[in-house]
This record gives structure tokens, C-alpha cells and sequence, in this order.
């Protein structure tokens, strides 16, 4: 349900520039050398070292008259090549939607790394716009594929987990049949969660096709909606926690005090999250790239800091931690330990590796234990 992780910021240029961070980086000077040095574009940490250097020391420069395309969205590439402005400004455009680009700012990095066709145009805006052209060497580029891929073995997993959340669905969708209407509305949120997790693992199995460059407008979207519905998903949890606890008889004050401070902060923050989004406090979306050891990932995420990392990490620890007060209070009672051995492996994996697959397969056994309990008790 969170998605932090160690994972290294793709550059803002625009903002750098505000804060005076591109000022420092010889770009003036005309050296690109300079500006790969200090960036802080990861998509330059993909290369090897020494081949960058080289590619670097035979870049070439390119000048280009207002209004002449550098590149026409919708085209292939004839060469990996890397671009990025030297000088003056230049106007992006994807569909109906335009960006400016300032020196320092590379684009369509998707085209230079994997060969596709180019995703937007981008056109001189200046009488004195100039390029960086960065040709990468077939070997260069081989290298990087294979770190990067479009689809890795963790998308593989991804996917595998979507199937096995669908299937939870299914089964979900048989028991409303013998259910009565607060069970069909608990079995309903249900659902609604699961959904959320096929969409969130989904998107994080594609995320390498729909990256584009330092902007990827869609991936940038696909990635809010996902911010948006974390904070929901676990509120969604704690009626049908408070069913569990009533069909078991787990009704004793202290076991009902912890639910209510849980399912109280829970909807607090999430409320929270409602009245920054009110205000516009809502925080931007950073790209960033996720490491794990089968290869980086593509994605957008907020900053690992403050109120609003809060809002998306705590609720669902919250909801951990009632599972597993009730699990606890069901070995206590006799009830078995089926619910303490699945709700402890979900916490676990959980925390073992935030944003990887392996988090990813502690939500996945944490959703099957609710549907163990919903089996045992229809």
C-alpha cells in the first residue's frame, strides 16, 4: 500500500534554475561534461563510466533555427541520440500539451534508450537555441537495456500478483450470494481494494513502457491517480476488521479501544490527505527511480518527507497492527494461529522491502487471510 523505497530523484531543471542550481554547472560555458557531472539525472548512472565519458567527449553541438523541429512526435529515430540544450529555449509539445525546455534539460530520453518513436516535437523557440547531441554507441546502449528493461523479471511478478488478486475477486463475487447487506457492502469495499491493488501493480509492471523522459505527463498521471486512492484503501479495511471481530466475539473493551484509535487516525489522515488536496497543498510528484536487484524502475512518487508521507505510510501500518491485535486475541481464545502465522508474513514482507515486489506479496497474503476469515465464517 506505500510506496517508499530507496530511489534517486530525475532532475527539475525549471526548478533548479529558480533555486539557482543550474547556474553553478558551466552550462554557460558550454560544457557538457559539466552538467552531466553535477546533474542529478539517474538516467546518466545507467551507463558505464567510461563509455559515458567517451560519448561525452565526442558529443557534438547543434545550432537550431527558431521554429525548425529538433524532432516530430510520432517518428523513429534514426540514431540513439541523446539531446540536450545548451543554449536558448525550446517548446515541447505532446498532443495538446506544451512545456518549455531551458538549457540543461534533456528530453525524450524513452526514444534515446530503447529506440522508440519519439513522443512529442520539440521546436527552437529562440534565435539562439542549441544542442548537446549525445550519440549512444550500440554497445553503450545494449549495456543499458539490460539494466533498464521495458518489461523485467519484476514485471513478471507484478503481474503474476494482479492474476492472483483477480482470482481473490472471483472468489469474493461467490460468497456474496449467501451474504447478507452489511456483508455484501463489507464484500463490496473489499473488492474495491483489490482493484485498487491490480491498478497499483499494474502500473508499477508497465511503468518502464510508459516512461518518456525527465517528463512523462501520462506516467506522471497514472502515478497520481495511484496517490490518490492509497489513502483510501485503508480505511476501506477497518469495517470489514470490526465484522471479523464480531463474528468471532473478539467484543472485549481493550481489543474495541484499540479499534477505535486505529480506525480514528486512520480516517483522520485520511482527511488530512482530503484538505490538502482542498487547499491545493496537494505535494508534486517527483520522478524517481526505483533500485531493486532485478533491475531500476521508472516512477513517480512523493517526497519521502513531512505530513504527506505520513498520510500514505501510517494508515496502513495502522491496519496491520489491528490485524494483528486480533490475531493475537484468536490464538488467546483458542481460534488457531492461521490468522497470527498470515497477518505476521504479511507485516513482515511488508516492511522487509518498501516498493518492491516483496511488499507487494505481503499485501497480496495480507488480502487473503481477510478472504480466509470471510470463508470460515459465511
Amino acid at each position: 500500500m506505500t510506496t517508499s523505497d530507496k530511489s534517486s530523484l530525475l532532475p527539475q531543471p525549471s526548478t533548479a534554475m529558480e533555486d539557482g542550481g543550474n547556474k553553478d554547472i558551466g552550462l554557460e560555458a558550454g560544457s557538457l561534461q559539466s552538467y552531466v557531472h553535477h546533474s542529478a539525472d539517474v538516467f546518466f548512472e545507467c551507463f558505464d563510466k567510461e563509455e559515458l565519458a567517451m560519448a561525452i567527449s565526442n558529443a557534438s553541438t547543434r545550432q537550431v533555427q527558431i521554429g525548425v523541429n529538433v524532432i516530430s512526435q510520432g517518428h523513429q529515430p534514426e540514431k540513439s541520440i541523446l539531446y540536450v540544450v545548451k543554449h536558448g529555449e525550446f517548446v515541447a509539445t505532446h498532443g495538446e500539451k506544451t512545456r518549455n525546455l531551458i538549457p540543461g534539460e534533456a528530453f525524450d530520453q524513452g526514444s534515446a534508450l530503447w529506440g522508440r518513436a519519439y513522443t512529442e516535437t520539440v521546436v527552437a523557440n529562440t534565435s539562439d537555441a542549441e544542442l548537446w547531441e549525445l550519440e549512444l554507441k550500440p554497445t553503450m546502449e545494449q549495456n543499458c537495456q539490460a539494466k533498464f528493461r521495458e518489461l523485467s523479471f519484476e514485471s513478471g511478478v507484478y503481474l503474476t500478483l494482479v492474476g492472483i488478486v483477480l482470482c481473490i475477486c472471483v472468489a469474493c463475487v461467490g460468497l456474496l450470494k449467501d451474504a447478507d447487506t452489511i456483508l455484501r457492502c463489507i464484500l463490496g469495499c473489499y473488492v474495491f481494494e483489490l482493484l485498487c491493488l491490480v491498478y497499483e501493480y499494474s502500473l508499477c509492471a508497465v511503468s518502464n513502457l510508459a516512461f518518456e523522459g525527465s517528463s512523462s505527463p501520462r506516467l506522471s498521471v497514472l502515478y497520481r491517480i495511484n496517490y490518490g486512492l492509497l489513502p483510501v484503501m485503508p480505511v476501506l479495511a477497518f469495517p470489514r476488521i470490526l465484522w471479523i471481530m464480531q463474528q468471532r466475539s473478539f467484543m472485549s473493551l481493550g481489543v474495541l479501544v484499540c479499534f477505535g484509535v486505529n480506525a480514528f487516525l486512520c480516517c483522520g489522515f485520511l482527511l488530512v490527505d482530503w484538505l490538502m488536496w482542498c487547499a491545493g497543498k496537494t505535494p508534486a510528484l517527483k520522478p524517481v527511480i526505483k533500485t531493486t536487484s532485478h533491475g531500476p524502475r521508472f516512477a513517480y512518487a512523493i517526497p519521502y518527507k513531512g505530513l504527506p508521507f505520513l498520510v500514505v505510510v501510517l494508515p496502513p501500518v495502522l491496519v496491520l497492527l489491528q490485524c494483528l491485535i486480533i490475531s493475537v486475541v484468536a490464538v488467546v481464545r483458542g481460534q488457531g494461529v492461521a490468522m497470527l502465522l498470515g497477518f505476521l508474513t504479511a507485516f513482515l514482507l511488508c516492511g522487509a522491502s518498501p516498493g518492491s515486489p516483496i511488499q507487494a506479496l505481503g499485501e497480496v497474503i495480507f488480502e487473503l487471510m481477510f478472504l480466509y476469515c470471510f470463508s470460515t465464517h459465511t
